[in-house]
């Protein structure tokens, strides 16, 4: 089986889903290795009520393992540091506003990647929840931090992975994910929203990022769009190093300066 720790995103508004999800896939998978990134609010102080209540319940779980910020992070930030902190290829990321109840999903994950030899892939078209490796997430530079709030980090991910790939990421059809507020709460109080309940902040930038040309890509924008001088700005760039370089610590034999 391949080896592959589940990814969550959550924060205060979403608690209680939060630990009806990890309640959910403890029944199917006692011992796999969750993370959690716990979002923090734009502009208001940490909760502690909020702090002591979710840690308590992550501190009763085994292998569950939280990162907390103190304030509000881009869902970008939050993904990216969800895989760097995994100690397996393979990442599972999901929000946490989901029913989980498919107990052949690690499965059904190891048969596509094993069948098919693909390491970016979503389930039902949705980035709610999808698979990821750290090589090629490495390879397309990460999620784009720039955009500050949530929202297009999707669509941009596609954009890239059709300019360096030439075709769509998978996606494969799982019934059993249910998304309960997708498109209905916004993940942070004090931010504009805009369209679809994403901050105007992404939006806008968005449009700097990319603009509308003939013979460009539509990835998730619905119609052809070019890259700006904007671009794409690698998030992580001595991650590759540290991967190959990272067993040197324990016995060391060389350093490997390729990614340096």
């Amino acid at each position: 089986m391949t080896p592959i720790t589940i990814c969550i995103t959550t924060f205060k508004r979403r608690l209680e889903l939060f630990k009806k999800l990890i309640s959910s896939i403890r029944k199917l998978h006692p011992t796999v290795e969750i993370l959690v990134a716990i979002n923090g609010e734009n502009e208001e102080p940490v909760d502690n009520i909020y702090r002591k209540d979710i840690l308590s319940f992550i501190s009763a779980q085994d292998n569950v393992i939280p990162v907390m910020f103190t304030e509000f992070r881009a869902l970008s930030k939050l993904w990216n540091t969800l895989v760097i902190m995994s100690k397996t290829e393979y990442n599972l990321i999901l929000n946490d506003d989901l029913i989980f109840n498919n107990p052949n999903l690690l499965t059904i994950i190891d048969a596509v990647i094993q069948r098919y030899n693909i390491d970016l892939f979503t389930f039902n078209g949705s980035w709610s929840h999808f698979v990821v490796g750290k090589t090629i997430l490495d390879k397309l530079g990460y999620f784009d931090e720039r955009l500050l709030g949530h929202g297009e980090e999707d669509g941009d991910m596609v954009w890239r992975y059709f300019e360096m790939f030439g075709s769509y990421p998978p996606s494969f059809g799982v019934p059993e994910f249910q998304n309960l507020m997708e498109g209905y709460d916004i993940p942070t109080t004090n931010c504009e929203s805009h369209v679809h309940n994403k901050p105007r902040f992404n939006v806008e930038f968005i449009l700097k990022k990319y603009q509308d040309g003939d013979g460009g890509i539509s990835g998730m924008f619905g119609r052809s769009m070019v890259k700006t001088d904007v671009g794409n700005k690698s998030q992580y760039p001595y991650e590759k190093f540290w991967m190959e370089n990272k067993h040197n610590l324990k016995k060391f034999s060389e350093i490997n300066l390729k990614n340096a």
